[in-house]
């Protein structure tokens, strides 16, 4: 069972930034689509990631990342399951 959750503070500012492809994060686009949480959805090259990795912007050297607020997480499992906590659909059972 999930439980609805009401909230009054302001919904995140989330970008996510992967490949122009639909591999590892295009379960993470449609959780937050099926949601309908809004994101940007940051579509890179693979000389941008090789560019991001040498200035260090990539917490583990890979994508997808996703910035929520200004602060950069990455591993898609776990930002599948922040966005599935936040739409409802990601149950505690």
């Amino acid at each position: 069972r999930t439980r609805a959750r009401i909230s009054t503070m302001p919904p995140p500012n989330l970008r996510l930034v992967y490949l122009d492809q639909r591999m590892l994060a295009e379960p993470i686009r449609l959780t937050l689509f099926l949601g309908k949480i809004e994101f940007e959805d940051i579509r890179v090259s693979y000389d941008q990631v090789k560019s991001m990795r040498a200035a260090g912007t990539l917490p583990h050297g890979q994508v997808p990342i996703m910035e929520i607020d200004g602060t950069t997480y990455s591993q898609t499992a776990a930002i599948l399951r922040y966005v599935g906590r936040q739409t409802g659909l990601y149950t505690e059972n």
